[in-house]
């Protein structure tokens, strides 16, 4: 009998701890703030002197995983507003079905935070921008291939870089 209440007690004891990690785990990407993200990536900086560059164009995420990443922006013009967007734009399953991702429900899921920011940048200077990206319980296994493209004054600037997010 006193062996079952012990039983008992820790089994409810881990029930509680996972309900708590559960509910935790997803409200930690929303704790971030932006200068902290830039602080994650500040060692992950591009090397060379394109427009537009990120720290790394492929990762691989099991659903409840999430990554920092990094885009480095170099402005070379005269001093500018610029825009920051990052969306997902496709995903394609095990199977080889591509599915045009627009953010309607029922679509497979990333969380990407944040996913657009604006900024201004002087000549010649740069700036290290981060975001995360994260695989939920609902993301659906495969390729997710993410857009991130930066305009300068409403118009393109640089090439748009392109993430390959593979989901397990």
């Amino acid at each position: 009998f006193l062996v079952s209440i012990i039983f008992a007690i820790v089994l409810f004891g881990l029930g509680i701890l996972f309900t708590k990690n559960l509910f935790s785990s997803s409200a930690g990407i929303v704790d971030l703030t932006h200068d902290q993200l830039d602080a994650a990536i500040e060692d992950m900086f591009c090397t060379n002197n394109e427009l537009v560059c990120l720290n790394m164009n492929a990762k691989t995420l099991r659903r409840g995983d999430q990554q920092i990443f990094g885009v480095t922006i170099l402005n070379v013009q005269q001093q500018a507003d610029f825009l920051l967007t990052i969306t997902a734009k496709k995903h394609i399953a095990p199977d080889g079905t591509v599915t045009e991702l627009n953010g309607a429900s029922g679509e497979p899921e990333l969380e990407i935070f944040p996913d657009g920011r604006a900024f201004p940048l002087e000549k010649n200077q740069d700036e290290r921008i981060g975001f995360i990206v994260r695989a939920t319980s609902g993301s659906q296994r495969g390729k997710y291939i993410i857009d991130v493209a930066v305009a300068r004054e409403g118009t393109a600037y640089g090439p748009v870089q392109k993430l390959y997010i593979t989901v397990l």
